[in-house]
């Protein structure tokens, strides 16, 4: 079994989860897989509708957390616009996860961010995955859907070797990676804080999700 393979079999069993919460009729894990469909919100060849999304955005995330839903019946959805999709899959679809998207008026990176943001706070907040406090983004459950705060680093500095990280040791957390670049991390999560700062701050480094 490949790599992509297994993170394919993850996002099906994760989104499910996701859509069971607080359902009385749930998706069941044997039966329900069977014509389950992972459905690529932004999609994988982009349309006409899609033209405000560059080449690069497209790469980087077209297979992120935030991007992904599930679906029972994808034929029809291919590669429509956002508008039409999200009314689709909202209306026509018994997955209510789906519901979320018509909160968004568009989709693009930054709307793919805060989906996946979202989603994590209700996966997390719904099964109790830490109930001592502890936040999630300094977790190896980040290690799923991202890279470490050790792998981003590596990447960072094989690429631009920036001074500000020069003296700055191997960390083990995103709040150590926040704290030492001056990142106000506010009522965010360690980890999305440093994405919103790598957008506005630092656009040419790689993203750490």
């Amino acid at each position: 079994m490949t790599f992509s393979t297994v993170i394919f079999a993850v996002n099906y069993r994760f989104l499910i989860l996701l859509d069971n919460v607080g359902k009385n009729e749930k998706i069941p894990f044997d039966s329900g897989l069977t014509k389950c469909q992972i459905e690529h919100i932004m999609p994988q060849t982009l349309g006409l509708e899609w033209t405000h999304i560059n080449e690069q955005d497209h790469q980087r995330y077209l297979h992120k957390l935030g991007n992904l839903s599930i679906t029972f019946d994808n034929a029809t959805l291919s590669n429509l616009g956002f508008d039409e999709k999200k009314r689709k899959l909202a209306e026509l679809s018994r997955v209510r996860l789906n519901h979320m998207l018509l909160e968004y008026d568009s989709f693009g990176p930054e709307q793919i961010r805060d989906r996946a943001g979202r989603l994590l706070d209700r996966f997390f907040e719904a099964y109790a995955v830490f109930s001592d406090g502890t936040d999630y983004s300094e977790s190896e459950v980040s290690a799923s859907v991202s890279i470490s705060p050790q792998k981003w680093l590596a990447k960072v500095r094989g690429t631009y070797n920036p001074l500000e990280l020069a003296d700055f040791p191997v960390a083990q957390y995103w709040s150590e990676i926040c704290a030492h670049l001056k990142v106000p991390v506010g009522r965010n999560s360690a980890h999305r804080a440093l994405e919103n700062w790598l957008e506005n701050n630092r656009p040419h480094w790689p993203s750490s999700w």
